[in-house]
């Protein structure tokens, strides 16, 4: 069974999905049964992004919940920033490519945004949150925040963005 890493962030680990593969494919275990989290957590919502190449999504943080994430198709340029404004480490960021070869799970503890830019074609990025998704309790803040000097594999093209992304400016959004 695979076991969690932390990877040097107040709370962020990272663990390799355990799966099965034989010549039909491969099973992956994602929910209950999935290596024991570092943490007594229970998640109590899922949902699904689905996007194509050079989408950027995020920085989006949440106060109080815990978040397991998981590159189901594709392949994402994932990032962690710490987004607590009190903390003397805010601002502080790590990325990991995740993708359906390295199956990996990330966990994300509340305070700490998320953001990721899918470099396939296509992708599809699963969330599992401790609490029911609020999009109000979030705080956004722009992919090229100033304070965070996040590096983006982009090579000069500009990421496709949502609404509230391109105007997000580390404030909470309704």
């Amino acid at each position: 069974m695979p076991t969690w890493t932390m990877i040097g962030i107040e709370g962020v680990a990272i663990c390799d999905v355990e799966r099965y593969e034989d010549a039909r494919g491969e099973n992956l275990v994602l929910g209950v049964g999935m290596a024991p989290l570092p943490r007594s957590e229970t998640f109590v919502h899922e949902n699904c992004s689905v996007s194509h190449r050079d989408v950027l999504r995020g920085i989006h943080a949440d106060p109080t919940t815990w978040r397991l994430m998981t590159c189901l198709l594709g392949r994402l340029y994932f990032v962690v920033v710490n987004c607590r404004e009190s903390s003397p480490l805010f601002g502080w960021w790590k990325a990991f490519v995740l993708s359906d070869s390295s199956r990996q799970h990330i966990l994300v503890p509340p305070g700490y945004g998320s953001a990721h830019l899918v470099l396939s074609d296509r992708a599809v990025l699963l969330y599992h949150w401790s609490q029911m998704y609020d999009q109000a309790r979030q705080t956004i803040y722009r992919y090229d925040d100033p304070r965070f000097h996040i590096h983006w594999p982009m090579s000069g093209r500009e990421p496709i963005l949502s609404e509230r992304d391109r105007t997000a400016g580390g404030v909470n959004h309704d």
